[in-house]
């Protein structure tokens, strides 16, 4: 009551007194409760080896809470030696009582196999066993385990309900591992505002993972505003506790002056302090800083070091960017073997820039043996990237198995006369197009005429009959008496013909409508035909001129080609093939030292020789060594060059 002031005034110093009288007489509770502000220095001096006497004497009578408070004060070392041996123990009395937080940390000992045996199956039935009690250490740990499937199967469900337990009572670590649960959907829906809420949460609380993750999406913009400020600010946060994905995403803000003013120094120095941590990526970024010298002096030697450690830690970027040093030599000696294994390692990992290198080797047979099918497979790899590189390598490993080597004369003249002789098909091609069209068209008009004329003819035909019906009537018309005289005559053989007469009037009828009917077929199937014929004979032309302009283009371009090597042939050649030893030699004009190259090959040449090729004169030894001789040889050999017909050196 003294210590809480309950029921009068508040008074440590007596309620101190009043519990080292009655822990003296052997109290539990109040050795416990003496023991704790000996350990804080409440209303008194601070004196932890009091306390961790005063918590033996209460756990030797089984109070639980004094077994684990002795338990932390062995595992820390803390009023005496250390022991973990003998905090596993401790601890495992008070757990066994039920008690949570003892539970809680004996549970870490075996999960990491402090004082004892690593046991992860026990450490997960003791952590079970705290979350029950809603310690929310405990119901992070058990989610943690949970999640990465230790002690048992992995259950993301189970996982992400826990760290929700957690979270809701307020633990930064649990909310942090949430989000993330969230932000990738695991074990639930995605929801990536829900990730920046409970970030937020936790940032707040100081956790600098949280506020690294926080940054992160600030800086790419998930689930809200892109904020570059307010990212800046938050990677300080954290890179001021020490956090090295923080201290590498500061420097990368520093280093493009995003969210605030750019410092290429102070971006140095941060990927330097996670450089220092072991942080791959901060080793690589360092070594880039260091390679291109920026924030200070260029250092390639520190480059290549730094390369070095964050490939051996697998990543593809620096394994490529040390394997491209080790390649040309900066920074130490070349290695041409190491920088095509690394090249590998990256490859691998399909990066389209190391496949590309990596084939560059295997093609050119750099760095180990030459495999042109490995080169091609890994050309391919990267130009499905996008690897402008790998793409136009590739197409030149493909024209030369087709049989189109790089650009030469000799290999031209047929592809140019194959080009004018196609040139030459495609404008027949044309004119025999247009004819067949010309005929399909005639063709069609023909028909059309034939419908027309047998129309005609018909009609015709029909006029003349209705002319002689009408003829005939006027030359034989009868007088009345004869005609009444006739009458019933006549009447008797119309009714004796009326029935015939009526079948062959519809019989007549009937084929007139079938001649209609074929004619009106007849004109349909023409003028179908014809319109396919003239279809086909237009889509064959089409055809032609496609196949016409490509050849025109290839022509083109074999032209432009054999142009560029007759402008060539007429420059005055860079190198020469020795009339002596008949070696590759700089020309004497183009190069200032040709004459030291041309005579060391001439006296080399004189060696066990007694005449000149040229002249045929008698040497001595002495001329091995007269200027005189090897001007006059020099000079000899370049009259020959000058009356030398344009093209390719020949062996004399």
């Amino acid at each position: 009551m003294l210590f809480a002031g309950s029921g009068g005034p508040k008074d440590e110093v007596e309620a101190r007194r009043l519990l080292g009288l009655a822990a003296a007489q052997g109290h539990a509770d109040a050795q416990n409760r003496l023991a704790d502000m000996f350990y804080t220095g409440h209303s008194g001096p601070e004196d932890e080896v009091e306390a961790r006497r005063l918590y033996g004497l209460a756990a030797a009578q089984g109070d639980a809470d004094a077994q684990c408070r002795l338990a932390n004060m062995f595992y820390e070392g803390h009023g005496g030696p250390k022991d973990e041996v003998e905090a596993r123990r401790l601890y495992g009395l008070a757990a066994a009582q039920g008690h949570a937080d003892a539970q809680y940390r004996l549970a870490d000992m075996l999960n990491e196999g402090h004082g004892g045996p690593e046991d992860e199956v026990e450490a997960r039935r003791l952590y079970g066993l705290a979350a029950a009690q809603e310690d929310d250490d405990a119901q992070c740990r058990l989610a943690n385990m949970f999640y990465e499937g230790h002690g048992g199967p992995e259950d993301e469900v189970e996982a992400r309900r826990l760290y929700g337990l957690a979270a809701a009572q307020g633990h930064a670590d649990a909310q942090c591992r949430l989000a993330n649960m969230f932000y990738k959907g695991r074990g639930g829906p995605k929801d990536e505002a829900e990730a920046r809420r409970l970030l937020g949460l936790a940032a707040a609380q100081g956790d600098a993972d949280a506020q690294c993750r926080l940054a992160n999406m600030f800086y790419e913009g998930h689930s809200g505003p892109k904020d570059e400020v307010e990212a800046r600010r938050l990677y300080g946060l954290a890179a001021a506790q020490g956090h090295a994905g923080a201290q590498c995403g500061l420097a990368l803000l520093l280093v493009l002056g995003l969210g605030g003013h750019k410092d290429d120094a102070e971006a140095r120095r941060l990927y330097g302090l996670a450089a220092a941590q072991g942080d791959a990526d901060a080793q690589f970024s360092l070594g880039v800083v260091l390679y291109e010298g920026r924030g200070g002096p260029k250092d390639e030697v520190e480059a290549r070091r730094l390369y070095g450690l964050a490939a051996a830690q697998g990543h593809a970027e620096a394994q490529c960017s040390l394997a491209g040093m080790l390649d040309e030599g900066s920074g130490g000696p070349k290695d041409e073997v190491e920088a095509r294994r690394l090249y590998g390692l990256a490859a691998a990992q399909g990066r389209a820039d190391a496949q590309c290198d990596l084939a560059h080797m295997l093609h050119e047979g750099r760095g180990g043996p030459k495999d042109e099918a490995e080169a091609r497979r890994l050309y391919g790899l990267a130009a499905a990237q996008g690897d402008a590189d790998a793409q136009s390598y590739l197409a030149r490993m493909h024209n030369v198995a087709h049989g189109r080597p790089k650009l030469e004369a000799e290999a031209q003249r047929p592809r140019v006369s194959k080009a004018r002789k196609g040139a030459s098909e495609n404008a027949t091609a044309r004119v025999e197009d247009a004819a067949a069209l010309a005929a399909a068209a005639a063709r069609a008009d023909a028909a059309m005429a034939a419908l027309l004329a047998e129309e005609e003819s018909e009609a015709e035909k029909a006029r003349s009959k209705k002319g002689k019906a009408k003829a005939k009537k006027k030359a034989g018309a009868p007088t009345e008496a004869s005609a009444n005289a006739s009458v019933e005559h006549a009447s008797a053989e119309v009714k004796a013909a009326a029935v015939p007469g009526a079948k062959t009037k519809a019989k007549a009828q009937a084929e007139a409508k079938a001649v209609t009917s074929d004619k009106a077929e007849a004109k349909a199937r023409a003028a179908a035909q014809a319109e396919a014929e003239a279809k086909a004979a237009q889509a064959e032309a089409e055809e032609h001129a496609r196949n016409q302009a490509e050849q025109e283009a290839e022509a083109s371009a074999a032209k432009a080609h054999a142009a560029k090597e007759a402008a060539a042939a007429e420059e005055p050649p860079d190198h020469f093939i020795c009339p002596i030893t008949h070696n590759l030699m700089i020309d004497p004009v183009s190069a200032a030292d040709g004459h030291t190259y041309e005579r060391r090959a001439i006296e080399e040449w004189l060696v066990g020789h007694s005449t000149s090729p040229m002249t045929g004169a008698e040497l001595k030894i002495k001329d091995l060594f007269s200027n005189h001789t090897v001007r006059g040889l020099i000079s000899t050999w370049q009259e020959a060059q000058r009356c030398r017909p344009a093209g390719p050196a020949a062996r004399p």
